[in-house]
């Protein structure tokens, strides 16, 4: 099953399911990104954090549901866990 972004606010089963074993908090998502320095810098949107100050980000512009998303953590490491849908 494809998960895009608009889903995660719907659907209380989903979050729960994302919440353990990727401590992937959408509550999280509210707090300042000014932290996060990307190399080359692109526009990046934070849809949720998670426990030791990591988040995750959608990566690039166009429609949200398609870019994506990053997961990058408070120790200046970023990796791709989504790639881009065409």
């Amino acid at each position: 099953m494809m998960i895009i972004i608009a889903d995660l606010n719907s659907s209380s089963q989903l979050i729960e399911d994302l919440a353990w074993p990727f401590n992937f908090d959408l509550s999280r998502a509210d707090e300042d990104p000014s932290w996060i320095k990307l190399d080359p810098e692109v526009p990046f949107d934070v849809i949720a954090g998670e426990s030791t100050g990591g988040v995750f980000l959608a990566y690039g512009t166009g429609d949200q549901d398609t870019l994506p998303i990053l997961h990058a953590t408070s120790e200046g490491q970023a990796g791709c866990v989504v790639k881009k849908l065409d």
